[in-house]
């Protein structure tokens, strides 16, 4: 009987449910763009950017809670599991109401500044971002806790809501705001279920105080961290919305949401399984190195199918899912893909610092993150442009990050 390595193993279940999630998740993307007229497209593009910037952001709330759910977990004090899950909980409730009030008025000069038809789009935008923060508590335990099948029944779950209720809302309106709502309606209905899947965890293990101090120690360089990620990977839709015309731009979000989807697909199973696993060999004292490189070797050989696609038959692609619709998409799917495969080594290589605590390579993601900012700043004007600068900018990022990574490992190791 083969044996397989703990990583291979939780990879593939996470590959097999991340795989259902992003299909019901595409599916329904592309339905709504063919559905939606000229202009909303960009507009549902744009606010699903907004989404993402904000969702990865704010990643370290489910990140935080993912390890030391594990730590607690594997120490067999559940009832620890259950007070950290409870209070940030309550505080991600309590402070994001406040921010997401705020946020709503701010909604309306904003959406005029991003050219939206009307501030509809963008408040959902705003909304599903407060639902996905709650659901990432729960969703950051159930991945500590290593239940993987539970994470994908929730993921899976999601998706498929969002698909069942989105088709007959498009039906009835052909706008962002109806095609909008189906992710945040499902986010509700997920939010029910994931309390549910937790109920049982602790049952009968009464709360136990935790170390607020350590905990919130972690999470500012991780707040940090995934916020130049949040900007390496979608920032240039930001910039689109508004720079370029309705056209370009709404071809410039099918080629995001192509790429981003594609790639994501890959990458969401070793993001997942990458924090957990390497913080729980650091703390043993055992060598990161090895699990981190076949991790992200898996991802490489994986990500190398969409991308032998989108090289060789991006027009057949665009062409088969939109008809004439979107062909400037054509010539941006291949190099957005490796754009977002470059920006996704950068996290993953930025994990396996945050994974044994040391986070000096933030210096070079953060410098990284604002000179992509300048450079699309200046480099606006066009598509090709906006592209040529990721590319660029991204490689030279990646380069650094992979030398400050063996630099750890020759240090680690007592090289010199």
């Amino acid at each position: 009987m083969i044996r397989l390595r703990p990583e291979t193993r939780h990879t593939v279940v996470l590959l097999l449910g991340t795989g259902i999630t992003t299909a019901l998740g595409l599916a329904y993307g592309v339905y709504a763009t063919r559905m939606l007229p000229e202009g909303s497209v960009g507009t549902f593009a744009h606010a699903l950017s907004i989404v993402a910037f904000l969702q990865i952001a704010l990643g370290p709330i489910n990140g935080t809670v993912a390890k030391f759910t594990a730590e607690y977990a594997g120490k067999g004090e559940l009832g620890r599991v259950r007070s950290l899950v409870g209070e940030v909980a309550r505080r991600v409730a309590r402070y994001g109401a406040i921010v997401l009030t705020l946020a709503v008025v701010v909604a309306f000069p904003l959406a005029a500044y991003w050219k939206y038809a009307s501030p509809g789009p963008l408040i959902l935008a705003l909304l599903i971002t407060f639902v996905t923060l709650l659901l990432s508590v729960t969703r950051g335990a159930l991945r500590g806790l290593q239940r993987f099948g539970s994470l994908n029944g929730n993921t899976i779950f999601e998706s498929a809501c969002r698909l069942l209720v989105g088709l007959p809302l498009l039906m009835l309106w052909l706008n962002a705001t109806a095609a909008l709502s189906a992710y945040f309606v499902a986010l509700m209905a997920t939010l029910v279920l994931a309390r549910r899947q937790l109920r049982g965890v602790w049952a009968g293990a009464a709360p136990v105080s935790i170390d607020g101090r350590s905990v919130r120690r972690f999470a500012l360089p991780m707040f940090v961290l995934m916020l130049a990620s949040a900007g390496f990977q979608n920032i240039d839709m930001l910039v689109v919305k508004r720079a370029l015309s309705t056209a370009d731009a709404d071809a410039y979000g099918v080629a995001f949401y192509l790429t981003g989807r594609a790639v994501a697909v890959l990458v969401t199973p070793f993001n997942t399984l990458m924090l957990p696993m390497l913080a729980n060999l650091h703390g043993a004292g055992r060598s990161t190195q090895s699990p981190f490189l076949r991790v992200c070797g898996y991802f490489i050989l994986l990500a190398a199918i969409p991308l032998g696609l989108f090289f060789m038959w991006p027009g057949a692609i665009i062409h088969g899912l939109y008809g004439d619709r979107f062909t400037g998409a054509v010539a941006l799917l291949c190099p957005l893909a490796v754009v977002r495969l470059m920006g996704h080594l950068c996290h993953m290589i930025g994990l396996a610092g945050a994974a044994s605590g040391r986070f000096g390579f933030l210096y070079v993601y953060v410098i990284g993150f604002i000179a992509q900012a300048i450079a699309l700043g200046v480099c606006e004007s066009t598509a090709s442009a906006i592209v040529s600068a990721l590319l660029w900018i991204q490689a030279l990022t990646l380069g650094m990050l992979i030398v400050g990574r063996v630099r750890a490992w020759r240090r680690s190791r007592g090289s010199p």
